[in-house]
């Protein structure tokens, strides 16, 4: 009977049942990322970048799929959060006037940003979904924060949510492809 070949290196320093703790343990910070940043207005997806990055890993396609895997359950998260939003605007978008003014405003939020990710999506996530261009941009998204802050607060002229408020508020998004 042929005798076991010798372990690898990485093998030698960690054992199998190590290495399951290890990416256990990594995944978990993964999650607690995830779960700390997707309810905040900041991108969860740039900090789940950045986070792989930190603890290395996550780089290959099963990185991917995990991201995808924590992102989906994230997703799942804020659909039960707001179901009840989500079910009474449903409902009341052939007679409610404020139904169908929600899913306008999100309508000119979300279907510019879909229509460039479309035509330009391989390019974006090849240049702007790494981790250096993603510490930039939060270093430089910062700075842009602390700058707005310092601004006089200006209101919107429309008073009840109008689809004419949701265009600016939106329009950066389209130009802020970094994650």
């Amino acid at each position: 009977m042929p005798a076991d070949p010798p372990p690898s290196p990485s093998e030698a320093a960690f054992p199998e049942s190590m290495l399951d703790t290890v990416l256990l343990i990594k995944a978990a910070i993964m999650g607690i990322v995830e779960g700390l940043t997707e309810f905040l207005p900041i991108s969860s997806t740039g900090h789940l970048i950045l986070t792989g990055a930190l603890l290395g890993g996550f780089e290959d396609a099963r990185g991917k799929v995990f991201d995808i895997a924590i992102q989906t359950g994230a997703i799942l998260a804020v659909i039960i959060v707001y179901w009840q939003r989500l079910r009474e605007t449903a409902a009341g978008l052939g007679s409610d006037v404020r139904a169908r003014r929600f899913v306008l405003n999100v309508a000119i939020g979300f279907l510019p940003a879909v229509i460039l990710g479309l035509l330009f999506g391989k390019v974006i996530k090849e240049h702007l979904f790494t981790p250096i261009v993603v510490a930039s941009t939060f270093i430089l998204g910062g700075f842009i924060i602390l700058w707005a802050e310092r601004r006089r607060p200006t209101r919107c002229a429309h008073t009840r949510r109008q689809a004419g408020c949701a265009a600016p508020t939106h329009r950066p998004r389209c130009g802020s492809w970094q994650p």
